[in-house]
């Protein structure tokens, strides 16, 4: 048999309307290596695990799921490295969650040829359509028109900078992840901060995948819409910080100082503490904070202005 060469790592639940977009985006790719498709539905309630295992009859070389009969989530699992790390068989592993897409067929074998052609690089990643399903808006990010790469200093400072049906890396170094790197509900973020410490981060100016922002049971709204959860979140991405600070002896100092004044100011901000979030450290978050809700404002009140004014962006 031929070695496997990327390992793809989807997790599915309840994503009966966007799941065989996920599940085309795969096998229509275009490469010249043998690939693998480990997904994991974490026992969905509608047709998802009905869908995946079509797909899983037609295309048994490629699509490897794993069906559960109790939800693993909820009893606090950690399913990617319970039950797809284990699996992985790829010189490189790539991700795409249930309700996002791969768009370029040729997505996989791009990314494959740059790593394949430059050692010193640990992760290549590529723009990524946003696609905004509340307000039907669709935006690009990051905003480059060539190649370019991040450092990591950049990628701690920004944050959510990418988006994770972008990102393809080196398994070797994934399994290699310092503790410090262990956080509880977010994968996404610190993976970037440590792709770019081991090696160079490249991403690629083609939009290759779509993000679904705002399905039903996501990030967004399970954490980011709830006052609740997203101070607990903004907490451990502090803590994260302060361990990855202290592991790798303050060398990015000031930019894990500046990611963890916005984590505080947005617990000061759900928390609608005024005087607090008006600290001289928080100005740049607060201006940007006020920016964000205006244009909220008019996504809610009026779309159609929303619109016109993301279509003049730059």
């Amino acid at each position: 048999m031929e070695q496997i060469k990327v390992s793809i790592l989807c997790l599915a639940y309840n994503h009966e309307k966007h799941i065989r977009n996920a599940l085309d985006g795969f096998v229509m790719q275009k490469t010249d290596f043998p690939f693998e498709v480990l997904i994991h539905d974490d026992a969905s309630t509608d047709k998802t695990a009905e869908i995946i295992k079509e797909y899983e009859e037609k295309y048994p070389n490629i699509i490897k799921p794993i069906y559960q009969t109790q939800n693993q989530y909820s009893m606090g699992v950690k399913i990617s490295r319970t039950y797809l790390h284990p699996r992985v068989r790829g010189k490189y592993i790539a991700w795409c969650e249930g309700d996002d897409c791969w768009t370029d067929p040729l997505k996989l074998q791009k990314q494959v040829d740059f790593l394949d052609s430059n050692d010193d690089y640990s992760v290549c990643g590529h723009r990524v359509c946003v696609n905004d399903l509340s307000n039907n808006i669709k935006t690009n990010i990051p905003a480059i028109s060539n190649d370019r790469d991040y450092s990591a200093d950049e990628i701690i400072r920004a944050g959510a900078l990418f988006q994770l049906s972008s990102i393809m890396y080196r398994t070797e170094l994934f399994f290699k992840k310092p503790k410090c790197f262990d956080a509880k509900g977010f994968g996404d973020i610190q993976l970037y901060i440590y792709g770019a410490i081991c090696g160079k981060f490249r991403v690629l100016k083609d939009v290759m995948s779509t993000y679904n922002y705002g399905t039903s049971g996501s990030w967004t709204e399970r954490v980011a819409r709830n006052k609740e959860k997203n101070i607990l979140h903004s907490q451990e991405k502090i803590r994260m910080l302060e361990r990855v600070n202290e592991y790798y002896d303050y060398v990015y100092n000031d930019s894990i100082i500046y990611a963890i004044n916005r984590a505080k100011f947005n617990i000061a901000y759900e928390m609608n503490d005024k005087k607090e979030m008006k600290r001289p450290e928080y100005k740049e978050f607060y201006k940007a904070r006020k920016k964000l809700n205006r244009t909220n404002f008019l996504k809610k009140h009026f779309p159609f202005l929303a619109k016109i004014k993301h279509l003049f962006k730059k």
